[in-house]
């Protein structure tokens, strides 16, 4: 154009807007280190021996399991550095880590990844009992509430708001 006058730029036709939730690849949660280490092994030497020994049980049962062992690393009966690290860093830390675990439980949910929505939401239980221990709450008193929101209400739902 003469006069050092710029070219006008096209508007975009109206329409609907394209989805601000894209998809993306899962997180990958092992290290490089880890990555490299485990390259050229069987896919079945990938799981902890203790981990294939373990029975089916019950989510109540899994869950009061949970919460002993967290017990057991509180006392000093087992080790385990990153329940260790959530423990030192008291309920502050934790009730943080159970907002980010619920956060990732729902992005998971909005983009449709099954698989991460499950793994999410295993890391939200272990954060929530966590925070359950460190506050003296046993999973009993939780089942407790859910039985009398049952029995009031039909299901174990959310109570409506008094106002």
């Amino acid at each position: 154009m003469a006069g050092g006058a710029k070219k006008p730029k096209r508007k975009s036709a109206p329409g609907p807007k394209s989805s601000t939730l894209k998809k993306k690849r899962p997180r990958r949660r092992k290290s490089k280190a880890k990555s490299e280490a485990m390259a050229g092994r069987p896919e079945e030497s990938l799981a902890r021996p203790e981990a294939s020994a373990v029975k089916p049980v019950s989510g109540e049962e899994r869950i009061a399991r949970l919460h002993q062992a967290i017990n057991g690393v509180r006392a000093g009966a087992r080790t385990s550095s990153r329940t260790s690290k959530l423990l030192l860093g008291g309920t502050p830390k934790m009730a943080q880590k159970v907002i980010e675990e619920a956060a990732e439980v729902g992005i998971e949910a909005i983009r449709g990844d099954r698989t991460a929505l499950i793994s999410e939401s295993a890391d939200l239980i272990y954060n929530l009992v966590t925070l359950w221990t460190e506050l003296g709450v046993v999973p009993q008193e939780v089942w407790s509430e859910m039985d009398r929101r049952e029995a009031s209400l039909g299901m174990a739902e959310k109570l409506p708001k008094v106002e």
